[in-house]
């Protein structure tokens, strides 16, 4: 069953076919599913299935790619501990440059069990979208980072022809990146980079 926040993201985000819930990006089929156990319209919650091979080996729907999940934490240090032991991983959370599209300061897990190999741990730095995120729905899965294989000026283009509605281009954990505009405030986020 396709969720309104499926359909609200295939119709904003200008890859696969309008109102899809579904996206083929790296190395698996993500599928948007609405959780039961969040109010409101639900969380995205990413699912594996079968994807298809992409450019340079990685799975790809058009011209993006995942780059990494992030995950809305009202506590950093205990977030990155539950996942590093939690999947026994070698290292800590490393601290990249604040996302200022979603208001957050970001810290890094690099793991190939991670959509796109990383998850970024993100805690408000602002009242802005991630502190609305939290309110809304608590903490997990509030933004899902996308590459653009041919760079973001490219794809910005692209995406205008669309009519998909971007913020201004910023820096960010993952590089220069976007806001794809549209949806409510508290998610959930779609922020395009360069891949």
């Amino acid at each position: 069953m396709t969720s309104r926040i499926a359909q609200r993201l295939g119709i904003r985000l200008p890859v696969g076919r309008a109102g899809s819930a579904q996206l083929r990006l790296a190395g698996d089929t993500l599928r948007f599913v609405a959780d039961d156990a969040v109010r409101g319209e639900g969380r995205l919650v990413l699912v594996p299935g079968r994807g298809r091979s992409g450019r340079g080996g990685q799975d790809s729907d058009g011209d993006l790619c995942v780059l990494g999940l992030g995950w809305a934490t009202v506590d950093t240090e205990r977030s990155a501990t539950e996942f590093v032991k939690a999947l026994d991983l070698p290292g800590t959370a490393t601290s990249v440059d604040r996302d200022r599209l979603v208001g957050a300061y970001a810290h890094q897990l690099v793991d190939e069990r991670f959509p796109g190999g990383r998850l970024v741990i993100l805690e408000p730095s602002t009242e802005g979208r991630l502190a609305a995120t939290l309110a809304r729905d608590g903490e997990g899965p509030a933004v899902l980072y996308l590459g653009a294989f041919d760079g973001l000026d490219a794809w910005l283009a692209h995406a205008r022809t669309l009519g998909v509605v971007v913020s201004r281009p910023d820096g960010g954990p993952l590089g220069r990146s976007v806001l794809i505009l549209g949806g409510a405030p508290a998610g959930p986020h779609l922020v395009v980079a360069d891949a």
